[in-house]
């Protein structure tokens, strides 16, 4: 009987709908917007060789913010920062391929496009790294940062990540694709919290609450982090003002537009620019 049960639960289960960012989707083949968000891991794990799903996972996100240069949250790192992974260990994946076709996991790692990673730059007291590119992206047109730390419209903003492909708050499992929606909760100084988690009083299993799914706008799961925080302005325009920190929080920008320890501003020119600001 508890073997029919069983069944009947992983059926159900398997007829839900595949989620990274809570109730978000992936953008459509010509939105071109989100195509600077890549998904971020080990550079073994993301290319032939290790079999399917294995090539397919990784520990977060990252932005295309110049075209040798990504934004990430420093906390991806598999080590900590007191072992940076050595040059070429670490590959962004990004879903549209030089060619502009979309990658896809049954087409295999070649249909994306794999930019591996060469140096590490972490921002000494927030949640922020710069990676620098081992060959620029040529083919997708970097994000442009909002800085300027004013207020914003909190209709208008969106959050896009590769994350965990489950639509349950706090559920982790295999990351399979890029992931895109509109989060109009988000408020300046706690834009990716969602309140009712902490508060919510859910059933318990061996003293830990268990994940729930959520009928809200977008809001990031398990393996969110790195993901991008994005405000449309009026032409449709995305700019990226903050990092996720997975579902509990995340990074605002703006006070980074002049820092000389983590240069954002000057990030933005390029890998040479950013070395040189560093000197």
């Amino acid at each position: 009987m508890s073997r029919c049960i069983a069944m009947v639960v992983l059926v159900c289960l398997a007829a839900l709908p595949t989620r990274a960012l809570v109730n978000a989707e992936p953008p459509a083949d010509d939105d071109t917007r989100f195509d600077a968000v890549g998904a971020f891991g080990h550079t073994a794990r993301l290319n032939e060789g290790m079999g399917n799903p294995a090539q397919h996972q990784w520990y977060g996100s990252a932005v295309l913010i110049a075209p040798d240069v990504v934004l990430t949250a420093k906390h991806l790192l598999p080590h900590g920062e007191a072992r940076l992974p050595r040059p070429g260990a670490m590959t962004v994946r990004f879903r549209r391929h030089e060619d502009g076709t979309l990658g896809t996991n049954d087409d295999g790692v070649d249909s994306y496009h794999q930019a591996t990673i060469a140096r590490y730059i972490l921002c000494p007291d927030a949640d922020l790294m710069l990676c620098i590119l081992r060959d620029p992206v040529e083919h997708i047109t970097p994000v442009s940062l909002d800085l300027s730390g004013e207020e914003f419209d909190a209709s208008k903003v969106m959050l896009a990540a590769w994350g965990s492909t489950s639509n349950w708050v706090g559920q982790g499992g295999p990351r399979t694709e890029l992931r895109a929606g509109q989060h109009t909760a988000t408020v300046r100084g706690a834009f990716l919290r969602l309140a009712s988690f902490d508060n919510e009083n859910r059933e318990k299993a061996n003293g830990q609450r268990q994940a729930y799914i959520t009928d809200e706008n977008t809001v990031p799961n398990k393996f969110d982090s790195g993901g991008s925080m994005f405000v449309v302005d009026d032409e449709d325009n995305v700019l990226l003002a903050g990092i996720i920190a997975t579902y509990s929080g995340g990074t605002w920008l703006g006070r980074y537009a002049e820092d000389a320890a983590f240069p954002l501003g000057v990030a933005v020119e390029g890998a040479e620019a950013l070395e040189e600001a560093l000197d």
